[in-house]
């Protein structure tokens, strides 16, 4: 706090004695502007006549007249010219003006007109500038810092697609040492700029699913198209299924102006009891919803993996289990759960 007082109270000195500097050279162009003209109506009283200076007198003597006469004309138009400047400093320069003209700029600069004249960097440079006024901190931006992580990982996100009211349901059918899993997620996709995202991506970890059975993506029209309700099949069930441990993904290049599509991924897949499961988004994602469905005596171990969990909620009954988080996830956020067999001790406690 010390540094931060110091460095504004050397900023007033430097811009006081910046304002003293600017209203003496004012002063000093009128008193030459006034010098000057006093010196052009001198000369011209001196040695010329009110008719001109035409007559019957030696060419030679009249070149040398007509070039002092020029000389005496520029004298006036010098005078006039730092007379006046002179006089408009000092206009600027007073108090209620310059009130008025930094009230101007700052409207200028705060318009949406002019920060769009502004590159990249212009911009990055007067947020970083906006930021170390809000916090009093001039080294926000230093090296390392956590802002340019912000700017370099996590700003981009603003103005990128998302994805909202993310729906999974999830049954799960016991078979043996694996479950037999239906996984259905729909969701919506929203434009973030000019287009929603760009493509339906999937990908399972090797290890992750012990094979996939099925696997079909489709998407339908919002209400507000013209063929709203309408089914699109993105990839089909008899097409080839996803790779364990690859990406794969179907494009949505064809429907990147409509936004509020909808998707629907569904796929069957077995999965090892004992392997937990886990979900992750791929986009920003508003609003988060989860129903797992599984053979009574399980229960579900669960952990949400978002930027603020408390705001989670959850609902458990015997061989049903959901949760939802109606906030905004980052991708990579997501959730885990685990589902086991419940234990003596947690039936007599379900049974009281």
């Amino acid at each position: 706090m010390v540094t931060n007082s110091a460095t504004r109270a050397d900023d007033l000195a430097r811009n006081r004695t910046l304002t003293t500097i600017i209203k003496g050279s004012a002063w000093v162009c009128v008193l030459i502007g006034f010098v000057l003209l006093f010196l052009f109506l001198v000369l011209e009283m001196a040695f010329f006549e009110p008719g001109g200076i035409s007559g019957n007198i030696p060419s030679t003597e009249h070149l040398g007249r007509l070039f002092l006469h020029s000389v005496v004309r520029f004298l006036e138009l010098a005078g006039v010219a730092f007379f006046v400047l002179g006089l408009i400093h000092i206009l600027v320069e007073t108090e209620g003006w310059s009130d008025y003209f930094r009230e101007r700029i700052k409207q200028i600069v705060m318009q949406q007109s002019y920060l769009n004249t502004l590159d990249k960097d212009r911009l990055m440079a007067l947020q970083a500038s906006l930021l170390k006024a809000q916090f009093k901190n001039p080294q926000i931006d230093r090296e390392g810092s956590f802002f340019n992580y912000l700017n370099t990982n996590l700003h981009p996100y603003i103005a990128s697609p998302y994805r909202q009211d993310v729906n999974a349901e999830v049954i799960y059918t016991d078979a043996g040492d694996c479950w037999d899993v239906f996984d259905k997620v729909t969701y919506i996709c929203k434009k973030g700029g000019t287009s929603i995202q760009q493509d339906v991506a999937f990908r399972a970890d090797l290890g992750e699913y012990e094979s996939i059975e099925s696997f079909e993506i489709k998407a339908i029209y919002p209400y507000t198209h013209k063929d709203a309700g309408k089914n699109i099949p993105l990839h089909k069930p008899e097409q080839p299924k996803p790779t364990l441990g690859e990406r794969f993904e179907v494009s949505l290049e064809q429907y990147k102006d409509i936004d509020g599509l909808m998707v629907v991924t569904t796929h069957r897949y077995k999965v090892r009891k004992e392997r937990f499961q886990f979900w992750t988004m791929t986009h920003p994602t508003k609003n988060f919803n989860i129903t797992l469905r599984y053979p009574e005596g399980y229960k579900v171990q669960w952990k949400a993996m978002v930027l603020s969990p408390e705001l989670s909620q959850s609902t458990e009954a015997d061989g049903y289990f959901s949760a939802k988080y109606d906030f905004w996830m980052l991708p990579e956020s997501g959730m885990t759960w685990l589902i086991t067999r419940k234990k003596s001790g947690d039936v007599l406690a379900a049974l009281e």
